[in-house]
């Protein structure tokens, strides 16, 4: 499950998850890219997996060749954020799953950004859980093993505020955190919260297929194996988007009319801030008015987005705002909205 973000600081990620040898056979992705890059390496008998903020999953098995050191090839989309987790012994009753993170330059991070092919080199997994530390006895490490490969030009660690993917930036990626302590990790959970109804009964704002990836950044909502761009029932209610009466098709928080939001490779906190500077002119300085214009300060991410949105369409008699939202893009207003929810409220104000 993943915690929904008002808007993603991204950079380009490889996100692997290697698993006994064998696993689940050939390699496999949900999205179809015409730009990869491809990663390599040895490990001992692993199944690799990505998990990307693009909503693309992909995975491919060692090759057991009757050595210690299984070569591995898996081709990710480039320009993409993926976590990179390994997993030995898949399936077994001495599982490990190893979530990654890789050392460069003085930087350590689960992300990394790559545009071109590259080898990690031999990744020295534990095989024995007697070698691990694992505090709530669920097969993940307590925390990821660092690696300090050779990376080439065009491959860079990354480090940001907010991961999708990774909502307490502890390195774990949240489908394999165990968000109710009971020993079972998120994904193979079937009641992550513990409150005693199953999460398929459970309605989740933040992640509907509960894949582990946030509806804002999945291109697959309803997990129906077609890309939100080509399904014409994103929702998966039996109505096509097109003859859909609902608001928001596809609970991505973006109208039936507007444009889906896609993740962002280049905003920061401080750009959010940049970009809402000139809602100060109105609203005063941080969201806060301090005269008859409401405060903007606090509102939540997607109520922002939202009404910028409803101004932008021209659906509000709003002639000022709605000039002001056609500055601008769907990206830009997700990152103002981002930034201007986590600033608090002045005294008095809703």
């Amino acid at each position: 499950m993943t915690i929904r973000r008002p808007f993603m600081l991204t950079s380009l990620a490889a996100a692997l998850l290697l698993a006994g040898c064998g696993g689940s056979g050939s390699s496999t992705s949900s999205t179809s890219v015409a730009t990869t890059a491809t990663i390599s390496g040895t490990v001992p008998g692993t199944l690799i997996e990505a998990f990307c903020t693009d909503g693309s999953y992909y995975s491919t098995p060692s090759t057991d060749n009757g050595t210690s050191e299984h070569p591995f090839s898996l081709s990710i989309p480039a320009g993409v954020n993926c976590h990179l987790v390994m997993t030995t012994n898949e399936g077994q009753a001495n599982q490990i799953i190893t979530p990654i993170s890789i050392q460069s330059n003085g930087v350590t991070s689960g992300l990394m950004n790559t545009t071109v092919a590259f080898n990690l080199g031999y990744v020295p997994l534990k095989m024995d859980l007697a070698d691990i530390v694992d505090i709530n006895g669920d097969g993940v490490v307590d925390e990821p093993l660092v690696i300090t490969p050779d990376l080439p030009e065009g491959t860079n660690v990354v480090q940001v505020a907010q991961d999708s993917l990774d909502s307490d930036n502890d390195g774990i990626p949240n489908v394999y955190e165990d968000d109710d302590n009971d020993g079972e990790y998120n994904k193979i959970d079937t009641d992550d919260d513990n409150d005693g109804t199953p999460d398929v009964d459970e309605s989740d704002d933040n992640d509907r297929d509960d894949d582990g990836v946030d509806d804002r950044y999945d291109s697959d909502d309803d997990n129906d194996g077609i890309k939100d761009d080509d399904d014409s029932d994103d929702d998966n209610d039996g109505v096509r988007d097109s003859e859909d009466d609902d608001y928001d098709d596809d609970n991505d928080t973006s109208s039936n009319t507007s444009t889906n939001y896609t993740p962002v490779s280049a905003y920061t906190v401080t750009t959010g801030r940049l970009l809402a500077a000139q809602c100060a002119m109105c609203h005063g300085t941080n969201g806060n008015s301090t005269n008859g214009w409401d405060s903007i300060a606090g509102e939540s991410a997607r109520e922002t987005i939202e009404e910028m949105q409803e101004f932008k369409s021209g659906g509000e008699d709003e002639p000022i705002m709605e000039a002001q939202a056609h500055g601008y893009s769907d990206a830009e207003i997700e990152a103002l909205a981002g930034w201007l929810a986590t600033q608090s409220s002045s005294e008095g104000e809703d």
